[in-house]
């Protein structure tokens, strides 16, 4: 392969290289695959499997002891919400809030850092669930919910609708045949 700037032949490599594209300061990917021109220097990276590499990042920071530091805010708040419009509401807080915790000017409250960092957690790829769904809870009663899930053939579980209901249950049925005579295979 030939170097873009100058030409020259291009040698494979393996190097520690500080990752560039992320909002986070001193990330570092160790042994990454690289490709430096022999004749000026220029070099490219390759970051196999990059949505995977983003959610390690995401995890890892999440998972972090002691508190978030304003670029770790901004880079789980960019995780959950791109565009910042909906974790405010979420949050309840104004989105100049957002704005402060994340340069540093305001620090969040325990238990807002908790969400962030529990949203980050369940986000998997996009969002899996709306995050104007979390602002409000409606009115209504705390029932619990009534779930019925299915193991799938792509070896993941999947909530499905419940079983449209019959007249009698088919145990009924059975045991009503019978006593007419009728047998349930």
């Amino acid at each position: 392969m030939r170097c873009l700037f100058c030409s020259g032949t291009m040698k494979d490599t393996r190097e520690d290289h500080q990752f560039p594209l992320s909002a986070l300061e001193d990330v570092t990917v160790v042994d990454a695959k690289m490709r430096r021109c022999q004749s000026c220097d220029e070099y490219e990276v390759h970051y196999p499997r990059m949505l995977d590499l983003e959610r390690a990042l995401a995890l890892t920071v999440a998972a972090k002891q002691g508190p978030l530091a304003p670029s770790e805010v901004r880079y789980l708040r960019r995780t959950v919400d791109s565009e910042g419009t909906e974790l405010p509401k979420v949050l309840q807080v104004a989105p100049d809030v957002l704005a402060r915790w994340e340069a540093g000017e305001a620090v969040m409250t325990f238990e807002q850092e908790l969400a962030l960092r529990l949203m980050a957690f369940n986000h998997e790829r996009g969002p899996r669930f709306p995050l104007e769904k979390l602002a409000r809870f409606p009115e209504g009663s705390r029932e619990p919910l009534k779930l019925w899930l299915k193991f799938g053939p792509d070896r993941r579980w999947h909530v499905v609708p419940p079983p449209v209901k019959r007249s009698g249950s088919a145990p009924r049925r059975r045991a009503e045949g019978r006593k007419r005579g009728l047998h349930a295979a």
